[in-house]
């Protein structure tokens, strides 16, 4: 009874959130992509984007930020009961699926970038999922949601960013496309603005030590200096920070 609850309780919630998230936000925050039900409960839909063994899992909601197409990235908690859905496996909680996929990670019980819908309530600082489940690609929103800039921007084609390199991308020229993640609050948590930054040969690197690093080294925190190419920033330079 109890998990028929919760995965009843997604689709119902999800009606609930028909008209949020579609004004831009007056500050560098995501609180307007949900609300929070009378329970305690929200309801977030986006692309599984990773996660680690059992703990956590993560999606990518598709935002418009000074025009760009990015992303937010929502990380969740799982527990042992949160209930797993989706066309790979049958309907099971965190702890059945792991138990028989030994050495697994709950998001892989998705499809690679699979929709999903993640109800959650939030504990502490971090948001705890109930259940995710895969569904069609129907939109939750009727119009992309914005969210204000976290560039530090010089003029509308040059800035500069400090974040997170979260994936990284070897091209064949020789180049790398990163995702940078840069830290947003959302409805006290926090969340990420997931930016693509592509850095070519002539890209300065400057690291935080003595080494002198390859472009194809850089990892971890940064600070990059760039250029505005449509919704990709152009990497002048990047600062590896401790």
């Amino acid at each position: 009874m109890k998990r028929l609850f919760i995965l009843g309780f997604t689709m119902i919630s999800i009606s609930l959130l028909g008209g949020c998230g579609a004004g831009a936000s007056t500050a560098p925050n995501a609180d307007h992509l949900f609300e929070f039900n009378d329970d305690g409960y929200g309801v977030l839909r986006g692309n599984v984007a990773g996660g680690t063994a059992g703990e956590t899992l993560s999606i990518n909601i598709p935002v418009k930020m000074d025009d760009m197409s990015v992303a937010v990235n929502v990380p969740f908690k799982l527990s042992r009961e949160t209930m797993l859905t989706s066309s790979l496996i049958d309907k099971m909680d965190v702890i059945e699926y792991l138990s028989f996929n030994k050495g697994s990670s709950a998001y892989k019980a998705f499809p690679a970038s699979a929709l999903v819908d993640v109800t959650f309530r939030r504990t502490g600082d971090s948001f705890e999922a109930v259940s995710i489940i895969e569904v069609d690609g129907k939109p939750l929103f009727q119009r992309t949601p914005k969210v204000a800039t976290v560039l530090d921007m010089e003029g509308f084609l040059r800035g500069s960013l400090q974040g997170q390199i979260a994936e990284s991308f070897p091209q064949d020229d020789g180049s790398m496309l990163w995702t940078v993640d840069i830290p947003i609050p959302m409805q006290g948590t926090t969340a990420a603005v997931r930016i693509p930054v592509r850095a070519a040969l002539d890209t300065e690197v400057i690291s935080s030590g003595d080494t002198i690093l390859a472009l194809e080294n850089v990892r971890g925190n940064v600070q990059i200096e760039f250029t505005r190419d449509g919704d990709i920033l152009e990497a002048r330079s990047v600062t590896q920070l401790p």
